[in-house]
Formats: structure tokens, sequence, C-alpha cells
């Protein structure tokens, strides 16, 4: 068939990180030490994510957190369609706090761009109680996608997985359009895991 470019095995990939549990009146936010590390408060004072569109793709996410309101503008799933799981999907949840939970509203935690819009895009499934999750490449494939045409400007994968042509391929694409693509790398002690996307 002349219309297929190439062919490849279906690739699994986890998500990663332990996600941090600072800031104004975010109950938290002590826990946040990273963030102090990264400079973020002063950060902050220049940019807080004011106009910026991030695609989380990774598992569902609790869209009606309340630490997410009135950050959340849209959410899909490729992975199913149970909306109740995708809302109860615990680390694409963290991973969304982590970038824009609400800061100085008296709840859980602040995120690094607190004033950034998401699109959740769910591309992983829990495998566990403790929110382990995978993802493989058709479901990831299907997310970047759908960010690359939703013309976002950061996308978020805090994930890894081995070498995969079609996920580089898309984002080749992404970056050539200037999306930011931001991976996660393992923790040092996990140093011989897949670095892939990061």
């Amino acid at each position: 068939d002349l219309r297929i470019q190439d062919a490849q095995a279906m690739n699994e990939f986890s998500t990663l990180g332990d996600t941090p549990a600072t800031a104004v009146a975010d109950p938290y936010s002590t826990m946040q030490h990273a963030l102090r590390r990264i400079g973020l408060p002063a950060a902050q004072q220049l940019a807080s994510g004011r106009g910026v569109r991030v695609a989380v793709i990774d598992t569902g996410l609790d869209d009606r957190h309340a630490d997410l309101l009135g950050r959340m503008e849209a959410t899909d799933n490729f992975v199913d369609r149970d909306a109740t799981q995708f809302r109860r999907d615990r680390h694409g949840t963290a991973v969304a706090g982590a970038i824009a939970a609400n800061a100085g509203n008296g709840q859980g935690i602040r995120g690094v761009a607190p004033q950034s819009r998401l699109i959740g895009l769910k591309a992983c499934w829990e495998i566990n109680v403790r929110g382990d999750a995978a993802c493989s490449s058709l479901t990831l494939a299907g997310a970047l996608e759908s960010a690359i045409r939703r013309r976002v400007h950061v996308i978020n994968l805090s994930l890894a997985g081995p070498s995969d042509r079609l996920l580089t391929s898309l984002l080749q694409q992404a970056m050539a359009q200037g999306i930011l693509v931001v991976g996660a790398a393992p923790a040092a002690v996990r140093s011989t895991a897949p670095q892939f996307p990061a």
C-alpha cells in the first residue's frame, strides 16, 4: 500500500516523577522545595503563564479540582470513554497542579504558571492504586496530533519509554511550529531507564 509511510512496533511508555506536593496562602506550598530552588517567586514577578496554553499529555485529570478551577480550556480522551475514571486519575491531576494550580487560593499547592490555560489530553491509563500509568505509541500519537492541531504553546510529557519514530516525527513537527516540548527526566537512581522523549 503506497499510502503507508512507515511501520513500527507499538511501544509502551510510563508516567514519571514524584510530583511535588510554594507560595502564599497555599497550605502545601512549603513542601514545594523545587520551586524555591528554581527561583519561582522571583520569576513569577515577571511572568505567571498568562496567555500560555499547555497541553498536558498524561492520564486523565480532575478538571473540577479546586486548584484547577478556571485553568482548564479543554479535555480529550485517547484511551477510553470513561469520564468518571478520567476525573479520578491521579498522575495527570498532580502534573496539571504542578503546572497551573491557582496561587493564593488557600488550597493545595502553587503552580509554576498559575495563570496558564490547560488542555488535558488523556493518553495514559492507571495500572495500579498508586497511580502509576502506562501509555502506548498509538494513544500518545493521537494526543500529540491533537495538541499540534490546537496550536498550544507548550506540550508537557511527564513520561518515558523507548525511542519511537512516529512520536519523534510528531515532536519534531511540534517544535518546527514553535511549540515548546517538556519531557520528564528519570531520577538519577533510575539513570538506566529509557530517556525518550526527554
